[in-house]
């Protein structure tokens, strides 16, 4: 039930492509042995590929992540040790869309283009479950929704934990 729908590129530990074609619309992916606990030093990226004229949707309908600061009303994941964060591209010079640690439910994450990588990294502590979410290659003029809860260290950035 929990395996992804993407290609695992070969040669390499924890990379999934997405790409959209006639047959191919949406599907799922997962942290590493989800619904069991991520292991220590994970670092896993998933990358899409829409055809022209469509964006990629991200839901995450659940994230466990390992954070440090819970007791914070409106935490950043900017110092968490476990993240996962979205890119509104294919690499990590574009953008930041969303960024996730700590517990959530059916976070939303559109991107403006063709191409969105999202990242998953961890510490060697704490482990979780991990996250589980769903994709769709949807048209470009799709309404754009971003849930976050604001970010206090960069407001420009929506960024969520809780």
């Amino acid at each position: 039930n929990f395996q992804t729908t993407g290609s695992k590129v070969a040669g390499q530990s924890c990379l999934y492509d997405f790409n959209s074609n006639n047959s191919h619309h949406s599907g799922r992916f997962f942290s590493p042995f989800y619904p069991q606990h991520y292991r220590p030093n994970a670092s896993c990226r998933y990358r899409f590929f829409a055809r022209p004229g469509e964006r990629v949707k991200v839901i995450f309908s659940n994230v466990q992540l390992h954070h440090i600061d819970a007791s914070d009303p409106y935490p950043s994941c900017r110092d968490s040790p476990d993240v996962i964060t979205v890119y509104d591209g294919l690499d990590e010079s574009t953008p930041v869309i969303g960024q996730f640690c700590g517990v959530h439910n059916s976070e939303e994450v559109i991107s403006t283009g063709t191409t969105l990588i999202v990242t998953f990294v961890c510490d060697d502590r704490n482990q979780k479950q991990g996250f589980s979410a769903s994709y769709e290659f949807i048209n470009k003029h799709a309404s754009k929704q971003i849930k976050s809860i604001k970010n206090e260290s960069n407001p420009t950035v929506p960024t969520s934990s809780s």
